[in-house]
């Protein structure tokens, strides 16, 4: 990332930081404070970097908790729809839905 951050001024990257107690996951940025001096040695002295970690893991917590109560509210809705055609057997329910989702391929003239 240091190299990186030579070409480009600054990188970003998210990464998984294990520790015996919790896992972190952070996003890394890497800053460097000036680009190389035509003076110094080979052009890659640098006076520093500055490098920040941010904890992203409240943030990939609510992601995975929006992401679940997307998949619950798919599941409350086929089971409604399933109960509107209660009395199909599974097999005609089965051949109803997919004719529902999936478009009628056009024929070729």
């Amino acid at each position: 990332m240091l190299r990186k951050a030579d070409r480009m001024g600054s990188t970003t990257s998210q990464m998984e930081i294990v520790t015996p107690r919790v896992n972190l996951n952070v996003a890394v940025t890497v800053a460097a404070l000036d680009p190389p001096s035509s003076s110094s040695r080979n052009g890659r002295l640098r006076t520093g970097y500055v490098v920040v970690l941010e904890d992203l893991s409240d943030i990939l917590h609510a992601q995975k908790q929006t992401a679940w109560r997307e998949v619950a509210r798919a599941l409350r809705m086929r089971s409604r729809i399933r109960s509107l055609h209660w009395p199909c057997p599974p097999s005609a329910f089965s051949a109803t839905w997919s004719v529902a989702i999936l478009p009628m391929p056009r024929r070729s003239t």
